[in-house]
């Protein structure tokens, strides 16, 4: 039963997509007295309170909040839409839920939605897991009920009903129209159809059966691929192919990133560029942590070296655009997150005689480099 808790928690962690919206004109804080809430973008707050955990992003609506043992969700003026015990990230106005092995989905009122208590499984076998709804169907996982072994995964749609029974090997859930799946030891991209729409050999990425939940994820109409170092003849591994399957360049990268506003970041020889959606690089690897274009610009990192610091070194962070001109200079101690709608989250990490304090100033910036909103917090 370990195992099986265990392999429960690996899959939740894989299948979980993270939406990241500012739709709501909602952004989250931590004031100085613990408080944690959410301001609009012109810097009002909203609400705070005394919570335990808060999520910092809502999704269909809804932000995950705990205080002391108690979990719920809460509207965009921080009002009490309902309790649980049941927690997690809404998606498409459902979350899944798992509650002494009944499986079903709550709606955003906190209601049953979708009850799984009449869906047929082969003899033998037992729900294992359910996903949430991505695209309109929802992957589930199904494995022995007195091992665990032979896990099989397929597809509901909204019924409950299975879309596609439990025929594959492996499989993801849907994103941008496609799903990873394996069948009789082949990978295939599949359409919402349930149609195969590319097969994936050692030429485009191989068979892989991954817990890195960015595998085969698709973004801007690219995905990620890892390939095995022994065919290759390389110490790099990962590229991009499209929705046919096919390479957008045959030049391979150590890591990289997903697409994001047109552009990835890939990484050769310890540092981090750019590549477009054609595969060329066009900001040369040069940067010390990864990050992705948002709103136009990326935050970049570059480290110096001066002593007296831990590692005898430090980073500064700015903003490049497209062409990799500076747009919003280098600082040292500083971390930002993407542009959203105008705005980036940053942290500005206070030293005193090249030692941290324990504190840091929590803001939020529009592209002048105005700050909108900030305040001094203990880390």
């Amino acid at each position: 039963m370990k195992m099986k808790k265990y392999i429960q928690i690996l899959i939740l962690l894989i299948f979980t997509v993270q939406g990241y919206s500012q739709e709501y004109d909602r952004w989250f804080i931590k004031k100085s007295n613990g408080n944690l809430g959410f301001i609009n973008s012109l810097g009002n707050e909203i609400f705070s309170d005394k919570f335990d955990f808060l999520s910092e992003h809502y999704h269909s609506g809804l932000v995950l909040f705990r205080k002391q043992s108690n979990y719920g969700y809460l509207d965009i003026y921080g009002n009490i839409v309902f309790t649980t015990n049941n927690y997690g990230e809404f998606s498409e106005n459902l979350l899944s839920v798992e509650n002494d092995g009944n499986f079903y989905f709550l709606d955003t009122s906190g209601q049953k939605a979708i009850e799984l208590t009449e869906l047929e499984v082969p003899n033998g076998k037992e729900i294992f897991r359910v996903c949430n709804f991505y695209d309109g169907l929802a992957l589930v996982i199904i494995i022995d009920k007195y091992s665990d072994n032979n896990l099989a995964y397929g597809f509901i749609n909204k019924t409950g009903k299975w879309f596609l029974e439990p025929i594959f090997q492996h499989a993801t859930s849907f994103v941008e129209g496609v799903a990873y799946v394996v069948q009789d030891d082949k990978g295939y991209f599949m359409d919402t159809e349930g149609n195969f729409i590319a097969e994936l050999d050692e030429k485009n990425g191989g068979i892989w059966q991954s817990e890195d939940s960015d595998l085969f994820d698709f973004s801007e109409g690219f995905a990620l691929v890892y390939f095995d170092i022994a065919t290759v003849n390389t110490s790099f591994s990962t590229s991009f192919i499209n929705k046919k399957g096919e390479r957008i360049t045959s030049q391979l990268f150590e890591r990289a990133n997903k697409f994001s506003d047109g552009m990835a970041a890939i990484q050769l020889d310890g540092k981090w560029g750019f590549i477009d959606t054609t595969g060329n690089i066009v900001i040369q690897p040069q940067y010390d942590i990864r990050s992705d274009f948002n709103e136009g610009l990326a935050q970049v990192y570059v480290s110096v070296d001066e002593a007296g610091y831990m590692f005898n070194s430090y980073s500064t962070q700015g903003f490049i655009d497209k062409t990799g001109a500076t747009v919003i200079p280098f600082e040292p101690h500083v971390s930002y997150d993407g542009f959203r709608n105008g705005l980036t989250k940053g942290r500005r990490f206070i030293y005193e005689n090249k030692r941290y304090t324990g504190k840091y100033e929590f803001f939020y910036m529009n592209k002048n480099g105005e700050k909108i909103w900030s305040e001094i917090v203990k880390q």
